[in-house]
């Protein structure tokens, strides 16, 4: 019978004993699968962004000044985001001492905890002591999909401002119709029925007040989540407001946590009476079993985007031939897979190329 490729020259040997002996002996035995380079999450890879941080204000820091830099997962590159509530995948603190901007900013990130071919958010902080400090916007930082050594990125010169911009975002209902209001500092979009209205703050005793740039008879008036609205000179049903917070989903959020048991195998269901489980850790490691043998991996994730290292470590126990052929195909299928979710029944859909999936839910 032909043995997988993970099968070492002990295991072949071992595979000629008789059935019965098999069953009650497992060979501590361990292999690795040729990596992919595109999918690996090689720890002899990693990532380091450089780059030049500084501000406009003519303003010097103290001698305890700190520049944080720090890389999140993508879901920081949303305006509406919440950048502190993304999770941080690495980060490098430097004490300035005495040094004004320009400054240059290093980081470093180990490639077995980020995923190829995905952006993720770099941001830079200023602290000044116990004065106020300065941030950047965050930078879209681009892994490349075949890493491969030490992959450098120079993020180049880093602007630090006071504050950003505060974008908002709330769901608009006035009677039967609906829009959406995506607010900016002193600016605001109205999608409105249809229609999408440019609006600018103008003066007001209470709330804050819109008008559109073009018809001065075009105007919202927001009061806490209650809103009065002129379209055009037609005053509109009282409105009220919702503010829409943007979910920003992590895997590290919602993978851990206990045992996921599998149900399905790229849409081929699996065999009777047999159990194939995965559990994802906090330290990315994924373990389970894979049907006859306990197997061990590195996972990572970014988003609802996971890449799963195909160098799986094994038990090597001898199964039925069916058995086998289901475990081969779970270990195959494990590194195609590119992308997760939770579908409305809570079963983790694992997806990716070719029709690679895995269905599972949590055990018990």
């Amino acid at each position: 019978m032909a043995r997988p490729a993970r099968t070492s020259a002990a295991a072949l040997f071992a595979w000629n004993l008789s059935a019965s002996a098999l069953s009650v002996s497992t060979l501590a035995i361990v292999c690795a699968v040729s990596p992919r380079p595109a999918l690996a999450q090689d720890e002899g890879w990693s990532l380091t962004v450089t780059g030049s941080a500084a501000y406009r204000e003519r303003i010097a820091v103290g001698n305890d000044a700190e520049l944080v830099v720090e890389l999140r997962e993508m879901g920081a590159l949303d305006p509406a985001a919440d950048a502190d509530a993304v999770r941080l995948v690495a980060d490098n603190r430097q004490k300035l001492e005495g040094r004004q901007v320009p400054v240059p900013f290093y980081l470093k990130a180990d490639g077995a905890g980020l995923v190829p071919g995905t952006s993720y958010a770099l941001r830079l902080q200023l602290t000044n002591g116990d004065g106020p400090g300065w941030v950047s916007a965050p930078v879209a930082v681009e892994v490349a999909l075949n890493p491969d050594g030490k992959v450098e990125i120079d993020a180049g010169d880093v602007l630090l401002v006071r504050s950003l911009p505060v974008q908002v975002t709330v769901s608009l209902a006035c009677g039967d119709a609906t829009g959406r209001l995506q607010q900016t500092d002193e600016s605001a979009v109205l999608d409105f029925g249809g229609e999408v209205l440019t609006l600018k703050q103008t003066p007001a005793a209470s709330g804050v007040r819109y008008e559109a740039e073009d018809d001065p008879e075009t105007v919202l008036w927001t009061k806490g989540l209650e809103a009065s609205f002129t379209l055009r000179g037609q005053e509109q049903p009282p409105c009220t407001l919702e503010v829409e917070t943007p979910v920003i989903a992590s895997g590290m959020d919602t993978l851990p946590g206990g045992e996921w048991v599998v149900e399905d195998i790229s849409r081929s269901g699996i065999i009777d009476n047999s159990r194939v489980t995965m559990t994802f850790a906090d330290d990315s490691q994924l373990s389970g079993r894979a049907t006859c043998n306990s197997f061990s991996t590195r996972f990572a994730v970014n988003g609802a985007r996971i890449a799963i290292d195909p160098r799986t470590i094994s038990t090597m126990m001898g199964c039925a031939p069916a058995l086998m052929n289901q475990e081969r195909k779970f270990l195959d299928t494990l590194p195609k897979l590119t992308g997760w979710r939770i579908d409305e029944t809570d079963a983790l859909l694992l997806e990716g190329s070719d029709g690679a999936l895995v269905k599972a839910r949590r055990d018990g």
